[in-house]
């Protein structure tokens, strides 16, 4: 499946998310973009929201894996979140925007997953006012912050609600030079479901611009689609059955466990690789170590057998050394340094003398 979760996929996962009202959040959990709300349910028990903003949004038959110990953000949410109730689950407009809102005996908060460009999660009290979010952001038009008023990005035109004469002059004057593309960028539809409706409405997908007929038979697929009930199979690897006449697939009871079905096995997939890499790597670490220590022991044996062998040749010429050092220590009685290093060029066995750091090299 696509990694992003669309407009239209967004409006059956909340529709179907409904029944969600009223249920009490007992646990959350959170991790940077991935958040998990679970949820009790009168009648219905347990249930898990997921979010990885900006990709997904459904509910998940199986808890994917979070940190054992809460960050920041986590306790944040759980102070204010736990116990709460949900009190509405709504898409803003046709847009990648939900708001959940929650409410407890005495306050009310909204959380807002901005489920495009990169992404976000937001938490605000009833009147909008930012308290925190995963990440602040500031842009030319608008800023993400704590203690600031939350401001929705620009809205686009929302084809649930529109005209015939509307869609017609949205896809007209979008700048776009094909109607899939005003579809999917201007109209928030994406490729693939801008694809299947002009499929679905006899339109050329590459013509530049679309005339009345056109623009009321694009109306009237994408409200066949709205309106009707539609069935959650998986064909191309998303939940709706493109093309349905030429294609089958598997069919689920909800959008939720169809998109369930495609996206959670690929999460404990990533997640194993992510495992079994992270095992590499501390494998290639351990050995990295290995081979240093297997070098300095090397060095340090090297090392032992040369200062072993010299001490056995101080031990064996310890009486020569003697009567050098001796013999030194009258000469400098009578003469510098200087003198003596004078006298002493070319000697067979002292070769140098260096009394700053009061060494005396010789040859044995």
């Amino acid at each position: 499946m696509k990694t992003i979760t669309s407009a239209l996929e967004l409006y059956f996962l909340i529709k179907e998310m409904q029944f969600l009202v009223g249920g009490k959040v007992d646990k959350v959990y959170n991790d940077k973009k991935k958040l998990l709300l679970q949820l009790h349910v009168t009648s219905k028990g347990k249930n898990l929201l997921y979010v990885s903003a900006p990709d997904y949004f459904y509910l998940t038959s199986k808890k994917p894996e979070f940190p054992s110990l809460p960050g920041g953000f986590t306790a944040f949410l759980r102070k204010y979140l736990n116990n709460t109730r949900v009190k509405r689950i709504s898409q803003i407009g046709f847009e990648r925007i939900v708001e959940i809102e929650f409410e407890s005996k005495e306050n009310s908060y909204i959380m807002i997953l901005e489920l495009f460009a990169k992404g976000n999660i937001i938490l605000c009290k009833s009147d909008y006012t930012i308290m925190s979010a995963i990440e602040t952001k500031n842009w030319s038009v608008r800023t993400i912050r704590g203690g600031i008023k939350y401001e929705f990005p620009q809205k686009k035109r929302n084809i649930l609600k529109m005209s015939q004469k509307e869609l017609k002059d949205a896809i007209n004057n979008s700048g776009k030079d094909s109607v899939v593309k005003a579809l999917a960028i201007e109209l928030c539809l994406g490729g693939v479901y801008g694809e299947e409706l002009l499929l679905r409405a006899g339109v050329n997908k590459d013509k530049g611009k679309i005339d009345d007929k056109e623009a009321k038979k694009i109306l009237k697929a994408f409200e066949d689609i709205i309106l009707k009930k539609q069935k959650a199979v998986i064909s191309d690897d998303t939940p709706f059955p493109f093309n349905p006449k030429m294609v089958e697939g598997k069919e689920f009871d909800s959008f939720n466990k169809a998109i369930d079905s495609i996206v959670t096995p690929k999460i404990v997939l990533l997640k194993a690789k992510e495992a079994v890499s992270k095992h590499d790597k501390k494998i290639e670490k351990a050995k990295e170590i290995i081979k240093r220590q297997e070098k300095q022991i090397k060095e340090m044996r090297n090392a032992h057998d040369k200062h072993q062998r010299t001490g056995e040749i101080i031990y064996e010429k310890y009486t020569e050394i003697k009567d050098i050092l001796k013999q030194l220590t009258t000469i400098r009685k009578k003469y510098s340094w200087k003198e003596i290093k004078e006298k002493l060029k070319g000697h067979k066995i002292i070769k140098e003398i260096n009394e700053k750091d009061s060494k005396i090299i010789i040859k044995l």
